[in-house]
C-alpha cells in the first residue's frame, strides 16, 4: 500500500483513483515484460536490458522491482494475475459507463485473461511474460 494518503474527492473518486493507478501498472508492466521479451528475440542480453532499463531516463520505482523477477522467471504472487485481470474488468466496465476509450485496456485485459486461462492466475502479475513468451514461440 502506499505511505501517503491523497484526498481524491468526493466518495467513490478514491475507488476511481485506484483503477486508474491500477491501470497504469497493468500498462507498465506489460510493456517492460514486452520490451524485455522483444529485446531477447532480437538478440539482446537481460543484462544489458537491465542495465539501459534501470539505469535510463525511463527507470522508475516499480521497474526496479520488477525487471530483475521478470528477467529471471520469478513471478511472486503479490499480486496474482487474477487480481490484476479482475482490476482490468472494473476499469473497462467503468470506462465504458463514464466515455473515456481505453483501447490499450482492452488489448491488456485480453492478455491479462489469456495468462489466467492458461492457470497462471495464482501467478504474479510479471507472469505476463509467459504470455507474451508463449505467444511469441
Amino acid at each position: 500500500m502506499g505511505k501517503q494518503v491523497v484526498y481524491c474527492g468526493e466518495i467513490g473518486q478514491g475507488s476511481m483513483m485506484k483503477m486508474a493507478n491500477n491501470l497504469l501498472l497493468a500498462l507498465m508492466i506489460e510493456g517492460v515484460s514486452e520490451t524485455l521479451n522483444f529485446g531477447k528475440k532480437g538478440g539482446l542480453s537481460d543484462e544489458a536490458m537491465l542495465e539501459v532499463i534501470l539505469n535510463g531516463p525511463l527507470s522508475c520505482s516499480i521497474f526496479q522491482m520488477k525487471c530483475q523477477a521478470i528477467t529471471a522467471g520469478r513471478y511472486d504472487p503479490n499480486f496474482p494475475l487474477k487480481h490484476a485481470t479482475k482490476d482490468l474488468k472494473f476499469v473497462i466496465d467503468t470506462a465504458y459507463e463514464i466515455g473515456a476509450p481505453v483501447p490499450v485496456g482492452l488489448t491488456l485485459l485480453d492478455l491479462y485473461s489469456t495468462g489466467v486461462n492458461k492457470h497462471w492466475g495464482d501467478l504474479g502479475v510479471c507472469a505476463i511474460m509467459k504470455v507474451l513468451e508463449m505467444c511469441s514461440s
